[in-house]
């Protein structure tokens, strides 16, 4: 079995979360990466934590 792990630091812009909460009123939001599942979902994890 294979383990890969990434650790990170996370520097998020002020008023993130209450901006993505107004923007998925409206719209669909995507994330597109070119990065691995293992390295973008604990991020998407991390700056989405209401599962919008």
């Amino acid at each position: 079995m294979y383990v890969c792990l990434y650790f990170f630091n996370v520097f998020e812009r002020s008023e993130l979360h209450e901006f993505l909460i107004q923007a998925a009123a409206f719209v669909e939001l995507v994330l597109f990466t070119t990065g691995f599942e293992g390295y973008a979902k604990p991020l998407v994890d991390r700056i989405d934590t209401g599962k919008i």
